[in-house]
């Protein structure tokens, strides 16, 4: 039986032990799952774990054994306490494209493979975004959806041509043009999913008073833990 603490990344071989249970259950594959989870966790609200482990889980509820809820279960709250530490520190974060955990953000020459991983990463974080739309839309005066363009375009593009999402173009896309596309699209998905983390942080910062004091992320949190809010309650997503 699996038993491993929820502050132990998952190593190469448990992600791929993670993507067969998934993907076998008709669930969604290792990678929409980190995509649907750093949306979750750096959205609004927090949400029950029941309502995103069942995205995740797929249509199929009957396990063989309860050994295979317990890995299961554990395993995805492992990548989900990964990704919670990853976007509080942004130096770290990095979306789930492969098994060994790389990614050529510098360098627009994308295996075939990882172009499919990264648009199914794409497609999961728009997952999970759907799980709390109307509180994704509550606050939003633009910033945020220009923020979330790049993981939009990525998760809609087939193939990965630039014409694909300009139905109107006279002509097709040249394969440079579509290499160009593909560069600062992916590029920048790092860096946008570290921004909307931190726009709703700061949404939170900003409904966030003692009294009649507002409270800097700097200052001591008001729960007592002697931390900085920033470092304490203000991002607190990670599940125990």
């Amino acid at each position: 039986m699996l038993n491993k603490k929820l502050d132990q990344a998952l190593s190469s071989d448990e992600l791929v032990t993670l993507n067969k249970l998934l993907t076998d259950r008709g669930g969604l594959s290792v990678f929409a799952t980190h995509g649907l989870l750093c949306a979750m966790i750096s959205g609004p609200h927090i949400l029950p774990s029941n309502l995103w482990l069942n995205v995740i889980w797929g249509e199929e509820k009957d396990f063989n054994a309860m050994e295979e809820v317990e890995t299961l279960t554990n395993l995805i709250m492992r990548l989900n306490n990964e990704i919670a530490f990853e976007l509080r520190h942004h130096e770290y974060f990095v979306p789930l494209v492969d098994y060994a955990r790389s990614f050529p953000f510098d360098d627009a020459s994308l295996s075939e493979e990882q172009q499919k991983n990264i648009a199914l990463w794409c497609q999961g974080y728009l997952k999970g975004v759907d799980l709390d739309v109307e509180g994704w839309q509550e606050k939003d005066g633009g910033e945020l959806a220009l923020l979330l363009l790049p993981i939009i375009t990525i998760a809609n593009t087939r193939k990965f041509k630039l014409s694909d999402i300009s139905p109107k173009a006279k002509k097709p896309s040249t394969p440079e043009e579509d290499k160009n596309f593909i560069a600062i699209n992916v590029s920048v998905i790092p860096d946008v999913t570290a921004s909307i983390y931190d726009f709703w942080r700061e949404q939170e910062l900003k409904d966030t008073t003692v009294g009649e004091q507002r409270i800097g992320r700097n200052e001591l949190c008001p729960c007592g833990s002697g931390k900085k809010l920033k470092k304490c309650c203000l991002i607190n997503t990670t599940l125990h």
